[in-house]
């Protein structure tokens, strides 16, 4: 879109003095015959006070500074001339008569008021650029030199020093009849802005810019008003008070211009906005352990600061600070307890409070030293159960598949082992998958892999492992036991922690597996860890036979309870937390009395006599009179034997 950038002015030139000097004919040389040959000459000039080199004169010289920059720089347009208004009546016609004057433009100083020389062209300069022209001349502070000076936008210290306010100077700019054939139109024309949106209280400062541009022009529109339409210098700005039109959406864009022509610029958009607002407030993690930093972060819209509040509960306040948007503290700064956190946001035009977000610290929970337990998930009711080398969900089971030998380290982590073969809890690769990394039994060693901090929140314990930041997660389609970010009050994350006993390695053992109905069965029973009592069961095929509690580790059953036959044994060891069995173990009981070989029910010769024919073997034996044959119990049937049962008879210690 092109925009018009010259403004008519009326101006009325009354020549009221005689003309004395003679027009020189336009000087021709071969030069450059630009704008930028005769600015950079007349630039080189600058500060010069020797006006002979000029063939000027000494009280006024300013044409002949003209004449001769023209002379240097082959522009033959320009009329050679020690008169201003010679100068001047040899140009008008032939050259083009501006309003936003350009490098190169000649500009003349009519005199319209002022006593001394009303009426007469008073001075002459090269514009420099759309601002500054250079001169020369004997000056009223009674230096002679060239100088630089500021023509277009006010004249008070060009020529001979007439004010502005007074009206006396009408500036008349001529543009020569350059070569253009090496000049061409800006480029890379754009507007920028100091920001993208203001409040009420900024100053909106808008930079034009280009390669090539003797001058701009900028136009601001507001709700498709135009509200400023204006030249600014190269290099200048363009400030205004957002305040001045107040809140909405502005529009706005330059044209740059040089003697090659005029180039727009892409328009900018910029806002002037009300109260800061936010789009989002979040807190990284729903808790955190201890050691963790705490992260909480806002979407603001535009705003200019950011301040955190964080209160704990039951105590109130605990920080209030500047931030930016994502403000972090460590956990252990704040300490173990329940948070929330907002933000305030503002900007000079106001500013507005963020809902609030909510976060526990919670401690490292200490459930005992050492314990046996099954942890079910609340919300499937399925236990972690070792499945080969995995973990799943499963029904409860009567078994050591659900059993797991807790143990807490120094850290207030628990290694986690499964009953079934001592492996530990482990989680692959050390959760380097992600989320949804599997969750295994792996051969017991110390890594952080196998240690889990448990907290008691949300009703529930979640378990996290020390290697990772995610938790102990049981999928409700698969049952597979996997690791996951942490969900706030997430049914599948939250477990229960059921003990079941603190014993461990629960043992039974028997003085011998033979007895004979006259002798009694002595059963030890051991474990590791708070024993109450222990429970013995003694089966014969699939029924119980005899069954009674003991407090000692030792229990005599008479043989003759039981009667002969083939027996199952194992001991309940219990507490307060629940039980946990030992192996069964198995005995005989034979239906004879000990040394009764002959099965008579009494101890007799006949019965030492048999026993030493069977030594030199003249006799047979049954299988439960071998058992009773072996009087001294070291399994061997032989004479000793025999000599064991004279002695009892007639009493003799053996």
């Amino acid at each position: 879109m092109k925009r018009k950038l010259s403004k008519s002015l009326s101006i009325i030139l009354t020549m009221t003095i005689v003309i004395s000097a003679i027009i020189i004919a336009p000087v021709t040389v071969s030069a450059a015959n630009t704008a930028d040959s005769i600015v950079d000459i007349a630039r080189a000039e600058i500060g010069n006070s020797y006006y002979q080199k000029y063939n000027g004169h000494k009280n006024a010289w300013c044409a002949d500074f003209v004449t001769w920059c023209a002379k240097q720089a082959g522009v033959s347009s320009i009329a050679s001339s020690s008169s201003c208004y010679n100068m001047y009546m040899g140009m008008k016609d032939s050259c083009e008569r501006v309003y936003s004057p350009q490098k190169g433009d000649i500009v003349f100083f009519y005199c319209n008021k002022c006593s001394t020389t009303a009426g007469k062209w008073c001075h002459v300069g090269i514009m420099e650029d759309s601002t500054y022209s250079i001169e020369g001349n004997n000056w009223s502070d009674g230096t002679s030199k060239v100088q630089r000076g500021k023509s277009y936008n006010h004249n008070g210290d060009l020529g001979y020093r007439h004010g502005d306010s007074s009206g006396c100077i009408t500036r008349i700019y001529l543009r020569p009849n350059y070569d253009n054939s090496s000049t061409s139109a800006p480029t890379d024309v754009h507007l920028d802005r100091s920001q993208v949106w203001y409040d009420i209280q900024d100053d909106i400062v808008l930079y034009p810019r280009a390669n090539g541009a003797d001058y701009f022009w900028i136009s601001v529109h507001k709700d498709g008003q135009e509200l400023i339409s204006q030249g600014l210098a190269v290099n200048g700005e363009l400030r205004f008070s957002a305040s001045r039109w107040g809140y909405g959406d502005y529009y706005a864009w330059i044209t740059a211009a040089n003697s090659a022509g005029n180039v727009d610029s892409l328009g900018i958009n910029f806002s002037v906005v009300g109260a800061a607002g936010y789009n989002s407030v979040s807190v990284e993690k729903p808790f955190y352990d201890i050691d963790e930093t705490v992260s909480i972060s806002v979407s603001p819209v535009c705003a200019k600061g950011v301040v955190i509040g964080i209160d704990k509960a039951n105590v109130g306040r605990v920080v209030t600070e500047q931030c930016d948007t994502t403000f972090s503290i460590a956990a252990s700064q704040l300490g173990v307890g329940s948070y929330s956190s907002y933000f305030s946001v503002y900007n000079g035009s106001g500013g507005v409070d963020t809902s609030r977000v909510s976060f526990l610290i919670p401690e490292r929970k200490n459930l005992g030293d050492e314990f046996i337990a099954r942890v079910q998930n609340k919300s499937s009711k399925k236990y972690f159960t070792a499945v080969g080398n995995n973990v799943e969900g499963a029904e409860k089971k009567d078994d050591n598949s659900q059993l797991w030998k807790f143990v807490r380290l120094s850290d207030n982590s628990y290694k986690i082992i499964s009953l079934v073969d001592d492996r530990a809890l482990d989680v692959d690769d050390f959760g380097a998958g992600g989320g949804g990394t599997n969750v295994q039994v792996y051969n017991n060693w110390d890594c952080t892999a196998q240690r889990f901090y448990i907290y008691d929140i949300y009703g529930s314990y979640y378990i996290k492992p020390v290697c990772t930041d995610m938790v102990l997660d049981m999928s409700q389609t698969t049952n597979n036991l996997e690791v996951w970010g942490r969900g706030e009050d997430w049914a599948p994350q939250k477990f229960d922690i059921q003990k079941t006993t603190n014993i461990i390695h629960p043992a039974v053992s028997l003085n011998k597996k033979n007895y004979n109905l006259d002798e009694k069965v002595s059963v030890s029973a051991s474990a590791d860890g708070g024993v109450d009592y222990y429970g013995v069961q003694v089966w014969k095929g699939d029924k119980v036979v005899y069954q009674e509690s003991f407090t000692a580790n030792k229990l005599d059953i008479d043989c003759s309870k039981l009667g002969a036959g083939d027996y199952g044994v194992f001991v309940s060891c219990v507490n307060n937390y629940g039980s946990i069995n030992t192996e069964t173990v198995q005995f005989h009981v034979t239906s004879g009395i000990t040394n009764d070989i002959d099965l008579d029910n009494s101890v007799t010769v006949a019965d030492a006599t048999l026993l030493q024919k069977y030594v030199v073997g003249i006799a047979t034996l049954t299988d439960d009179q071998k058992l009773l044959a072996d009087c001294n119990g070291d399994g061997v049937i032989d004479v000793r034997d025999a000599t064991y049962i004279q002695k009892t008879i007639v009493k003799i210690p053996v």
